[in-house]
């Protein structure tokens, strides 16, 4: 009984913290909930990312979620630590360098581009 209990507890707390129902899919996860939301710069695109890759690249890029800050982009070899888009990996991807991104859409507007740019220079 005390094990049927605690097995109760445990997984309806647990419960609350998932927005979303993987099985169903009724959304999507939001990377922008678990992000510093004192670097403006980094706000800006986490949107972009919610808004652009999230929906194709959940599963295969979840490690995202674990950036919360921009030099856990960096650690990861994302991003360059010195501010250099052309040596940033995360950038140079989405400026079509072997492929296209978003993949079957249009191209990420040029003002998106820039404030990864912005961002990824104040870094």
């Amino acid at each position: 009984m005390k094990l049927s209990l605690a097995f109760l507890i445990i997984f309806l707390g647990s419960c609350r913290l998932q927005t979303w129902n993987s099985n169903s899919g009724d959304a999507k996860p939001s990377l922008c909930t678990v992000i510093d939301r004192g670097d403006q710069n980094l706000v800006d695109v986490c949107e972009i990312i919610q808004n652009r890759c999230i929906d194709c690249h959940t599963g295969y890029h979840d490690e995202w979620f674990a950036y919360t800050d921009s030099a856990a982009w960096v650690s990861a070899g994302l991003v360059d630590s010195n501010g250099d888009t052309n040596l940033s990996q995360f950038y140079t991807y989405l400026k079509n360098v072997g492929g296209s991104m978003p993949k079957n859409d249009a191209q990420i507007p040029d003002d998106e581009f820039e404030l990864i740019k912005k961002w990824i220079q104040g870094i």
